[in-house]
């Protein structure tokens, strides 16, 4: 929408509907082999950006039916299941393509990502403390009907108020919970991402409660932009609600961090060095058999350490979809 920054104008607040902005991982690679030319994110299995978002998807789905007002904590429990030493916690999450319904999630999932739930809400409310943020949720009354009502006349700085706080948006609220009608609602279709769908009733005769109609989303601002929202939520007819204040880890809680990732990067380090073991292996038996059959390095590398390799990968740690190590 074009805004006539010379004049006051009519802005419906409805253009700020519920939009699910998933942001792309700014997590660079780093290549681990000249020859291959293999592309593989540090301390992880993944080769793409997008192999790490689906983590997140998978992680939010979980995050969002827990408590969808825990904060911006996803993309911390992400990166950490995504580590090569959280195999076997990245297995307990539902498979996405999978689920059809949020009563799908095992407990066990539910129970994991609630203890990294509480873990990383303490780091992230000590990351806005650092920069200098707050974690709120902007809603506003959104009917199906628009009427003058819902018009609101504001001025150019108003509007760019509006704006700085979208910008920092990093999710919308639910739409199925806050709009869609009840058939929409018992649907026991697969979710969007970040969705969490009312599991399928078994009376239909009690009919469900009307949704809500409300807009709005998540955002992390700077302290300063987030008492300009408060001065203008009354005359905008939106509610601004803090939902994870600023707040310094103690010294005894960062020690507590400071182990765990210790402990995190000494089991990557130990599943590294197993494998440069098992590399330096096959790499030993191809020097032998290239001895034996009279120096033929084709024949000889196909046959052994190709078929080595192949039957490592089969046996290393890997994260696909299920996640999880897999033994032959």
């Amino acid at each position: 929408m074009a805004f006539n920054m010379a004049a006051p104008t009519y802005h419906d607040l409805s253009g700020f509907i519920c939009t699910h902005l998933y942001h792309l991982s700014q997590r660079k690679p780093q290549i681990i082999s000249i020859m291959s030319r293999q592309y593989r994110h540090p301390g992880t299995r993944f080769h793409s950006a997008q192999e790490l978002r689906k983590i997140e998807d998978r992680v939010e789905t979980v995050v969002n039916l827990i408590d969808r007002n825990a904060g911006n904590i996803v993309p911390l429990i992400a990166k950490d299941l995504s580590s090569l030493a959280a195999q076997k916690e990245l297995r307990l999450l539902p498979v996405f393509d999978d689920l059809k319904a949020e009563k799908q999630i095992p407990d066990e999932s539910k129970f994991m990502i609630h203890q990294k739930m509480v873990r990383y809400h303490r780091q992230h409310a000590h990351n806005l403390a650092l920069k200098k943020e707050v974690d709120i949720v902007i809603t506003w009354d959104c009917p199906e009907v628009l009427t003058e009502a819902h018009i609101r006349f504001v001025d150019k700085w108003e509007t760019l108020t509006m704006k700085q706080a979208y910008a920092c948006n990093y999710k919308g609220l639910d739409w199925d919970r806050n709009h869609a009608d009840e058939l929409e609602r018992d649907d026991p279709k697969r979710p969007s991402p970040g969705e969490c769908r009312r599991p399928v009733r078994e009376d239909k005769s009690v009919p469900l409660e009307p949704p809500a109609r409300k807009g709005g989303y998540y955002a992390c601002v700077p302290v300063d932009l987030y008492q300009k929202l408060l001065n203008l939520s009354p005359s905008w007819g939106a509610e601004v609600k803090l939902i994870v204040a600023p707040k310094k880890m103690a010294p005894e809680e960062a020690q507590e961090m400071a182990e765990y990732d210790k402990a995190r990067r000494s089991i990557e380090e130990n599943i590294l060095a197993q494998e440069a073991r098992e590399w330096e292996e096959i790499e030993r038996k191809g020097r032998r058999v290239l001895y034996e059959e009279g120096h033929h390095p084709r024949s000889a590398y196909s046959r052994f350490a190709l078929a080595e390799r192949d039957r490592l990968n089969l046996l290393n740690a890997h994260v696909d979809q299920g996640g999880g190590r897999r033994s032959g």
